[in-house]
Formats: structure tokens, sequence, C-alpha cells
């Protein structure tokens, strides 16, 4: 007699089946049914995708001042209200993409060092209302960074004394002046640059770093009539970029008149630029590109973004001696009333030779803008001072 045994189990082992999934290899995965780990995996994977929300646009934040942990010149940080001689704000980014600026603060560590009287300018800054501006920080596409600096540097020129930017590149100086004209009227511009900043020579240029005065005079920022760009050099890429730029109405003394000039000559033809018919001195933007400088000497930095800014060839050989721009600068001294002023290709610095000539420079512009000129020169008032 055949007798059956039946062996009980637990029905929920006998009754489930076994979890599977396919992989994205085509494989068939199963889990054991008492592997609850797998089978939460299992789980996991068959999971209804949640639904996708549609991308929220970013809106450039607006223009904010970023405190430092030094000022230039060691001066206050400005409180929004107190009246000044002259105001220092650091640029540290320009407004293109792939401009970087590790050197800001090294820069105002560098100006904070140096002593504050200047036997060029026989006048110590500590007798010039100084306040620094912070770090202007601004977010977005280029025009929006534009915009947001023009209206940070609106309320510095609002307050009817000079604004000396450091850092960022040929861009901001289209902003700035923007913000000039709207306070102070009329002004010349005073360029001292490797570049023209006129672009290619055509006449349907996009607004960039390369083209910022072509678009300054179009929109009649300055007048072209007292204005002229100071120790440009290199080749360009064409005769039509030169014949622009006459056009324009610029005069132009290259590095090589500069040498064969000397000093005193070329404050002398800066003087008779800016002089009017009235023998009066228009005011004067002065926009300064330390590229100009042979790069034997200062050490130009080129950031990723310098193909569209125009400084490709930023290490071309033949630039001033710092001497040479320290005196043209100084010269100017008795007869130019800058409403403001840019000091370019100083926020990538980082080499310990090059901040040091790059605070000097900052120094003397800063002397030169806080300073008034002669008063049997004296320039025509301003406008906010009619």
């Amino acid at each position: 007699m055949i007798r059956w045994v039946l062996w009980l189990v637990p029905i929920g082992c006998v009754l489930a089946d076994p979890a599977c999934v396919l992989s994205p290899t085509g494989t068939m995965l199963c889990c054991a049914a008492e592997d609850e780990a797998c089978m939460a995996k299992v789980q996991k994977a068959h999971a209804e995708p949640l639904p996708s929300t549609p991308p929220v646009p970013v809106t450039p934040s607006k223009p904010r001042m970023v405190g430092s942990s030094f000022t230039f010149a060691n001066a206050t940080v400005w409180d929004g209200s107190s009246p000044f001689d002259v105001a220092v704000v650091g640029v540290p980014f320009g407004l293109e993409v792939g401009y970087d600026a590790p050197g800001m603060q090294l820069v105002r560590k560098e100006t904070a060092r140096l002593f504050p009287y200047s036997r060029l300018y026989s006048a110590s800054l500590q007798d010039l209302r100084i306040v620094d501006g912070q770090d202007l920080l601004v977010s977005g596409a280029p025009m929006d960074r534009l915009a947001g600096l023009e209206a940070a540097a609106a309320q510095f020129f609002s307050k009817g004394r000079p604004l000396v930017a450091v850092g960022g590149d040929q861009f901001i100086t289209f902003a700035l002046m923007k913000a000039a004209k709207a306070a102070v009227g009329k002004f010349g511009i005073v360029h001292i640059d490797k570049d023209l900043a006129i672009g290619t020579g055509s006449r349907e240029q996009g607004l960039s770093a390369s083209t910022a005065l072509f678009w300054g005079a179009a929109a009649s920022l300055f007048d072209t009539r007292h204005s002229l760009h100071v120790a440009s050099r290199g080749n360009l890429p064409s005769q039509q970029v030169e014949l622009l730029d006459q056009e324009l109405g610029f005069q132009t003394l290259t590095a090589e008149e500069v040498t064969l000039m000397g000093a005193r000559e070329v404050i002398d033809h800066i003087k008779a630029r800016l002089r009017r018919r009235d023998g009066t001195f228009l005011p004067a933007y002065l926009s300064l590109d330390l590229d100009v400088l042979d790069p034997a000497l200062y050490n130009t930095v080129v950031s990723s973004g310098s193909s569209s800014s125009g400084s490709a060839g930023a290490g071309e050989p033949g630039g001033l001696r710092v001497s040479e721009l320290r005196a043209i600068l100084a010269g100017l001294r008795p007869f130019c009333r800058l409403v403001g002023a840019d000091v370019r290709d100083v926020a990538g610095q980082t080499d310990p030779a090059a901040l040091r000539v790059a605070a000097a420079i900052v120094q003397d512009v800063t002397l030169l803008a806080g300073l008034r000129p002669d008063s049997t020169l004296m320039s025509p008032p301003l406008q906010h001072e009619l």
C-alpha cells in the first residue's frame, strides 16, 4: 500500500510568481518571492516616471555690489550717500563670456601698500575723499550685463564726481560712457589702448568688446572731434578699419609715433585735441587698457574669451614703457578734467610684478580724476553744475 505524504508549505510561497523585469540589455531579471530587496528594485524600475515640468525662465539678477577684504588705497566703503571726490569700483568680470578675474583682491591689496603721496602729481591720496564702491557683479546675457553695469554706474555719476572702474574688458567702456553722458553731458575720449575697438571695418557690426568705440561714436556718447587713440599698435584685419576710424572722426597716435614724439609732444597733441574754440578744454573720459604696455614689462593675461574681445594679439611687442605711460597721464593734469575712467586688463592678473605696475597706474588715474585742472585752464561747467 502506497502512502502519499503531503508536505505543507506556506500558501503565499506557492502562489507567488517571481517578479521579473526586462533590463536595457534585453536580459530578463527575476527575483525570488522572498527577496524583498530585489522586489523593491523591480518595483522601482516599473514605477511610472514623474511628469516633466517645463523649464522656468531665469531672469537676470539685479546688479549688486559685493564686499571685499581690501579697499582701493585703503579708502572707505561708500555708503551710497556720502560726498566724494572720486569713486573707485571693481568690475571683476567682463561683459562677454569667458572672462576670468582672479586678481581683483590682489590689485586692491597692492594699491593699499603704496605710499599716498605722488611726486608726479604733487598731491596725496589723503587729500582726496576717495570711496570704494566695491565689486559689481552682473548676470545674464551680455546686453543684460551691459544694462546692469550702466544702472550701477549711474548712481556714482549722478553725484557729479568721476568714477574710476578697474577691471573688465572693453565692453564695459560703452556702459560707463552711456551712464556718464546722461549725468554730465558732452565729453571727448582719450583712448590709450593697443586696439582701436572699432571692429573689422564694417558699418554693420554687433556691439561687443571689439566694437565698443564704434558703437560709442555711432550713439554719440562722446564728441569724436575731441577724441583720439593713443599708442595703438599691431596689424589690422584690413585697411578698411583704419579708413572707418578716420571717417568716424578719431585721430590716432600709434605706439611708434609716441616713441618718436616723446611724452611732451604727445601731451601737447592731446591738449590740442581737447581744446575748444574759446580756449577752454572739453572734459574727457579716459579709457586705458594696460595691454598698451610692452609685454616684456607687463605680462598681459589673455582670457578664454579674448578672441572675441579683440585682444588675441595682446602679447605683440612694441608697447609703451611704464614710465612713458605714467608721464603722459601726469601731463594731462593741468588741463584735462576727467568725467570718468576705466583701467582694464587688470582683473585677470596674478603675477606680483604686473600687479605692482597695475596698482601704481590705478593710483595715478585716481589722482588724475580726483584733482581739478588749473583754474586758468578750467573746462566749461559740466551738466550737473549748470
